[in-house]
């Protein structure tokens, strides 16, 4: 008696266990659960959000070579997800304002812009331009009006950034200028000339 007993229960107990149903989780809690387990990866989720391709780089440097940087801001901002912009495109900004049009800053200024160019597959130059016979250098602002010659250097040299035959520093502002017409506007003392070299790096004489 006891035996058949015993094996009714067993057979209740597998029947109960066959016919118990499946739980199953609204979508809204799969998301939940799916959001749970993406924060314990917060590293590999920032570097695929984060990531730009060839083509986003390709025309972001283009959108800076022509001067067009909010473009350019704008851009990284969608294809990132970031509106906190990294250092390099902050420091490019600041490249070209007003108060870096005078000598002194045009090395850092120069660093700045071929940083970002770098940063985003550009293959730009350092050009070191230098007055023969004085050490005055200046720039037409406005080309053929010598009542808008600005001095860019009283220590006998100007550093620039060369990008596919434009010149770019403060002077120029973002769109830079073609190189010929960069050299046009170069002033020094009368009969004095001005010669032009790529430096590797900054830190050559």
């Amino acid at each position: 008696m006891r035996a058949r007993l015993f094996g009714l229960l067993v057979l209740w107990a597998a029947t109960a266990t066959a016919s118990a149903p499946v739980t199953s989780h609204p979508a809204t809690r799969v998301r939940q659960l799916v959001v749970a387990q993406a924060s314990t990866q917060p590293l590999r989720i920032s570097q695929a959000v984060l990531q730009m391709t060839d083509t986003v780089r390709a025309q972001m440097l283009a959108m800076l070579a022509r001067g067009d940087i909010q473009k350019a801001i704008a851009l990284y901002q969608l294809e990132t997800g970031r509106q906190t912009l990294p250092r390099w495109l902050q420091l490019l900004e600041l490249a070209f304002t007003a108060e870096n049009r005078r000598p002194g800053p045009c090395l850092e200024v120069a660093r700045r812009i071929f940083t970002a160019f770098q940063q985003l597959g550009g293959k730009p130059e350092f050009i070191r331009f230098t007055p023969h016979g004085s050490r005055y250098l200046a720039f037409e602002m406005r080309a053929g009006e010598p009542r808008s010659t600005v001095q860019l250097s009283d220590l006998g040299l100007h550093v620039a950034v060369r990008l596919q035959n434009k010149i770019y520093d403060a002077f120029t502002g973002p769109q830079g200028l073609p190189e010929d017409e960069y050299i046009r506007r170069l002033v020094t003392e009368e009969g004095m000339k001005i010669s032009s070299a790529v430096l590797n790096s900054l830190d050559e004489p």
